[in-house]
């Protein structure tokens, strides 16, 4: 058995797990919402060679247990998050996680050392096929530079970059101001340029040097400024949502559907004018509202008669719908003997729990039903109607039609309870 010797002592390693423990959450904050790993590689390289000077092997595998540590985990959770919107089983996408990083680590140390053994001058200026090791090169300098030197060498009293210290608190204060600043709603509106800003990520991307150039840094911006107008775009039109009012010159538009990112159907709330419309409600980006129905459909047919194409694509549309709900609905026929217990399960799934007030109305048999309903649907496949998002279905709609399903018979309102809805007050 070999062993080497790695001048770290067992604190050492315990300090830089600590460094992983205690900023792989906010460095995680920041990849999920920039998709930009903030990279803790020097901050490890400047602590160790503080604490453990003159030691460089000392100083790469502390970055080992604190860098990489860090940037791998980021990665594994990036993939159990992917795994998460794709609807894979968290225990098997964990199990092939961990099957993927033994092979990947066997793999990767044989390669490794059949390329020490097969290719000439590896690492060097002199390799053949540009085997350089530019990102070994500069994991070596760093030990060297913060390990042999030390930080207290640049840093120091009086050193000759001793005033880049202030760096530090600067940047751990700098985006908590921001962000005070940002999220002043009553402030002058130029200062909301200011909510674009992310600190964490312009001051991260400064880590990539080395061994990115000023090259790598220019094609980065244009192309980000080029493509910020269509991010800008879509994140503007994100602001819409349905049954939002918005008012123009001529009239209010209740938003009612989403056609396209940036293109969304709308409904006046008062009298109809055939025209082109702009918005001016400040709370919404600058839109304007093309002619698409001039009437709705009990009025526009009285006025002109529906043509036979547009009364087929009407009953198209409808038997579509019907389709769906029939699709969707019980796996049994109507005349089966388990179909009203199907029903039972639908209500449950989509409107349940059922309510403790059924004890009062229902017979030990009704009761006994109702609890195999319940146990009988999982809370995997519990599919909360409440829970829709307003990209799905309007927030007031969402609540009147909640109030109809209440599955309580006695908390239901009665038709003219309904009539005089809020819901209703537009009609």
């Amino acid at each position: 058995m070999f062993s080497y010797p790695v001048y770290l002592p067992w604190y050492g390693l315990l300090l830089a797990l600590g460094i992983c423990a205690v900023l792989f959450i906010p460095i995680g904050i920041v990849m999920a919402i920039t998709n930009q790993h903030s990279s803790i590689y020097l901050i490890c390289q400047l602590i160790c060679g503080a604490v453990f000077p003159g030691r460089p092997v000392a100083n790469m595998v502390f970055v080992t247990y604190g860098y990489i540590s860090s940037a791998q985990g980021i990665k594994f959770s990036a993939d159990l998050k992917l795994g998460h919107y794709m609807k894979i089983p968290p225990r098997i996408l964990f199990s092939v996680q961990m099957v993927a990083t033994i092979v990947s680590s066997i793999t990767q140390i044989g390669v490794l050392n059949w390329m020490f053994a097969n290719v000439p001058n590896i690492c060097t200026p002199q390799a053949i096929n540009g085997f350089v090791c530019p990102l070994a090169r500069v994991h070596f300098n760093g030990s060297i530079l913060w390990g042999v030197v030390g930080p207290k060498e640049f840093f120091g009293t009086n050193a000759t970059y001793h005033i880049l210290v202030y760096a530090f608190p600067f940047g751990a204060i700098a985006p908590i101001l921001l962000w005070l600043v940002a999220r002043n709603k009553k402030g002058h509106k130029r200062l909301h340029i200011l909510r674009k800003i992310n600190l964490p990520v312009l001051f991260g991307s400064l880590s990539w040097i080395p061994p990115a150039t000023g090259l790598n840094f220019s094609v980065w911006a244009l192309n980000n400024i080029d493509l910020s107008y269509d991010g800008t775009a879509i994140q503007m039109a994100s602001r819409f949502r349905l049954g939002q009012l918005i008012k123009g010159k001529a009239n209010t538009y209740t938003i009612t559907k989403p056609l396209h990112e940036c293109i969304w159907l709308a409904t006046r709330t008062s009298a109809l004018r055939p025209l082109i419309d702009e918005i001016q409600d400040q709370s919404v980006p600058p839109a304007i509202v093309l002619k698409y129905l001039d009437d709705d459909l009990m009025r526009a047919s009285a006025a002109k008669r529906l043509t036979t194409l547009e009364i087929k694509q009407v009953a198209k549309r409808v038997l579509e719908a019907l389709n769906v709900l029939h699709e969707d609905g019980p796996d049994v026929p109507a005349d089966h003997e388990a179909y009203d217990l199907k029903i039972l399960m639908r209500h449950h799934q989509f409107f349940g729990p059922f309510p403790l007030s059924y004890q009062d109305i229902a017979d030990d048999e009704a009761i006994r039903i109702i609890m195999y309903v319940m146990r009988s649907v999982p809370p995997e496949k519990m599919r909360p109607f409440a829970s829709a998002a307003e990209s799905e279905i309007a927030k007031e709609d969402k609540v009147f039609i909640l109030r109809i399903m209440r599955l309580d018979p006695r908390d239901r309102p009665t038709a003219g309870e309904l009539l005089g809805d809020e819901w209703f007050k537009q009609v």
